[in-house]
């Protein structure tokens, strides 16, 4: 996991060219990936202001739309900047069931009707369609991080020539420094670093129902010491099936230093210590955006891998 803790000013954002500064840290992606039990999309074509959705959708909408577990994104149709009718994405990452779910919304005011936090907890809602292509969320979000821009937009031709998944660019879904960064729903998985070749692979690889281990980032509905469990025992297994991955007990010190997960794969339990501790070299400022307020680094690291029995 990566952490950035900031100090001062908020964030104000100014284009400067992107650097893929991280690349050269000893800074693992494993566990970087932000926390979400469900994720609603919203169209809307543009431009998305640095805090999008916020500056977008009606207050009284976020203010609903903001429920522990509960992530929103903006979303649209790559290099299209026309909608007549919005479309809305309601998106369960739970472990033990995830789904999509197509809502029909005319005008944003309508978002106040979903039951967010009934998602959040894995019940499907009542309303809307199943959507059965995987959705593909593409950070495209330049106001937000430049990178994300420079480095997302290249995988879009490639993504959006495909018939088996459905691709959609997106705002800002966390680690911008990792860009280009890819969100796979339902499951909650985040990719980053990657370029056309490593996209088919991964995308090839989810749409079979496995993962790919490189450049996952992790499960978004996992805690970020659980996702670096998740992401050791499949290096140590080999495991690459999406599903069958559950967590049976956390600890974290008082700390957050370090953390002990028990996690199962289908019958077979493993332990996995894990710690944190500061990114060798990290810069005190983002790599691709300046006058930001200053920022410290630290990433999770697994320590020990232990099977410890299965039936």
């Amino acid at each position: 996991m990566s952490d950035r803790q900031p100090d001062g000013a908020s964030r104000k954002p100014r284009r400067v060219g992107c650097a893929r500064i991280s690349r050269d840290l000893d800074e693992p992606m494993a566990g970087a990936a932000g926390r979400a039990d469900a994720w609603v999309l919203v169209e809307h074509p543009g431009p998305w202001p640095s805090e999008a959705p916020e500056g977008i959708l009606p207050d009284a909408v976020i203010e609903h739309l903001g429920q522990p577990g509960v992530r929103v994104v903006l979303v649209r149709r790559p290099r299209s900047r026309t909608v007549t009718r919005p479309a809305c994405f309601v998106a369960s990452t739970h472990p033990d069931g995830p789904w999509v779910r197509r809502v029909e919304i005319e005008t944003y005011d309508d978002l106040l009707t979903l039951d967010v936090a009934a998602a959040a907890a894995g019940v499907r809602p009542v309303a809307g369609e199943p959507h059965d292509l995987p959705l593909v969320l593409v950070c495209t979000h330049g106001r937000r991080d430049v990178c994300c821009a420079e480095l997302g937009r290249p995988l879009l031709p490639g993504m959006s020539a495909r018939d088996d998944v459905d691709v959609w660019e997106c705002t800002h879904v966390g680690g911008d420094r990792f860009a280009a960064n890819v969100v796979l729903l339902p499951h909650g998985l985040h990719y980053s670093r990657l370029v056309d070749e490593s996209a088919a692979a991964v995308l090839d690889a989810y749409v079979d129902g496995r993962v790919v281990s490189e450049h996952l980032r992790g499960r978004s509905a996992f805690s970020q010491p659980a996702q670096v469990a998740e992401h050791a025992v499949r290096q140590h297994t080999g495991i690459t099936e999406v599903d069958g991955f559950a967590i049976l007990s956390e600890q974290v010190d008082k700390d957050g230093t370090s953390a002990r997960v028990e996690i199962r794969h289908l019958s077979t339990t493993f332990v996995v210590c894990a710690e944190r501790t500061p990114t060798p070299g990290a810069p005190e400022t983002h790599a691709c955006v300046r006058g930001v307020e200053p920022a410290r680094w630290s990433s999770w690291r697994a320590s020990s891998v232990e099977e410890i029995g299965g039936c």
